[in-house]
């Protein structure tokens, strides 16, 4: 939802490894996904923010706004609303 990706567009294989327990699962959906509910970007939940500052421990500059100025404003926006500016993917008509 926070990219506004259209669904018909959008197909997700995921591989569980073997001996997946429901524990897991349920840990994956309370920690994983259920905070980006709330928090669509990540900015906001302390989890969520932990991991982004995680992933930048050198706190080096973020390539991909400057590699895809069209979706730089999305990948900066860091609100709890979800981004309302164009997106190269805008007016993709879902199949008829």
């Amino acid at each position: 939802a926070a990219l506004r990706f259209p669904r018909h567009r959008f197909h997700f294989v995921g591989v569980d490894p073997p001996g997946l327990t429901a524990a897991v699962t349920q840990g994956e959906t309370a920690h994983s996904a259920k905070p980006f509910e709330s928090d669509p970007y990540g900015c906001h939940d302390a989890g969520l923010r932990a991991k982004r500052e995680a992933r930048n421990p050198f706190r080096r500059t973020v390539s991909y706004p400057l590699g895809c100025p069209a979706l730089a404003p999305l990948i900066s926006q860091c609100l709890r609303l979800p981004y309302s500016g164009p997106l190269p993917w805008d007016g993709w008509a879902a199949p008829r």
